[in-house]
């Protein structure tokens, strides 16, 4: 293994981008590349310049951030036509994710590793929105986990004509007591071949609710939730969003029409991780408490 350290230009990828004295590095092909311990995911394809690098990749890597950036090097995951984080008017993915500590690059067998200086999370998932469900190897079906944050993702309503071909599902969020000042991060996705990105409308409210009490937002939904010693936190975001057109057809399953990841601080070791992500499909996930909404969402701007 060897370590390439952040230098004045940037992560030096001698071996394999050719140095950092080049402005833009760019290289294809596919190897595999590890985010700490998440699962290995491939690489399609990169680029590096001003101290970003581009990564297309064949699943999603999703990221988030849960403090200050100590580095100034970025990292911007492609994956498909998903939409996680900021974007602009037009559909096109503008967020990145400051952070990244150090790349390392193996020469034995090509592959990256990426380490964040802890304010940087990253999620490996499966094209199907799968995360590994613990840290460790095995985990048994008796342990309770010590400490277990969770998201979860209930798809209510499905677009037809009489509801302007809305697509209508919760984000329920549980984080338990904290032992000190700590910071979460909520972040939602979607596949913007089947969703009008400038057409969303979203809310945060208490459990139970079925639908926007008062203000909504029609921007990406991200959510940073700071919490003091003692503190923790339950809400539910009621998430509306309407298909490019009427005759989208929502996948039912292998690959996600919406995608929610609830980033944990490294402080925090839980045993449990396949919880802090969750998918949805073409599919009703109904809870207990739904009731039947007719609710529209809003064109941002």
């Amino acid at each position: 293994m060897t370590e390439f350290p952040r230098l004045a230009c940037g992560l030096r990828m001698a071996l394999i981008l050719g140095g950092c004295a080049s402005p833009l590095l760019a290289a294809a092909g596919t190897f595999p590349l590890v985010f700490e311990d998440e699962d290995v995911i491939q690489v399609t394809g990169y680029t590096y310049a001003s101290s970003l690098a581009t990564l297309n990749l064949s699943s999603p890597l999703l990221c988030g951030s849960v403090g200050t950036a100590q580095t100034t090097i970025s990292q911007k995951p492609v994956y498909g036509n998903l939409l996680f984080g900021n974007y602009d008017v037009a559909g096109n993915l503008t967020q990145t994710f400051s952070g990244v500590a150090k790349l390392n690059y193996a020469t034995a067998q090509p592959g990256f590793k990426i380490e964040g200086d802890g304010s940087l999370v990253c999620y490996a998932v499966s094209p199907a929105g799968v995360r590994k469900p613990t840290r460790d190897l095995f985990m048994s079906s008796f342990d309770t986990p010590a400490y277990d944050s969770a998201v979860t993702l209930r798809v209510v309503e499905l677009p037809n004509e009489g509801n302007n071909y809305v697509y209508k599902y919760y984000l329920d969020v549980s984080v338990p007591t904290v032992a000190g000042a700590t910071q979460f991060q909520l972040r939602d996705g979607f596949d913007k071949t089947l969703f009008n990105p400038a057409v969303v409308n979203w809310c945060e409210t208490n459990p139970g609710t079925t639908s926007c009490p008062g203000i909504t937002n029609s921007t990406a939904l991200i959510k940073t939730i700071t919490l003091a010693a003692g503190q923790s936190y339950a809400k539910r975001f009621i998430v509306l969003r309407q298909t490019v057109s009427s005759n989208t057809v929502l996948p039912t399953s292998g690959s996600f029409a919406v995608i929610a990841a609830l980033f944990v601080p490294e402080s925090i070791a839980e045993e449990r991780l396949d919880n802090n992500v969750a998918a949805g499909f073409g599919s009703l996930r109904l809870p207990a408490d739904h009731q039947h909404q007719s609710d529209e969402p809003r064109r941002a701007g």
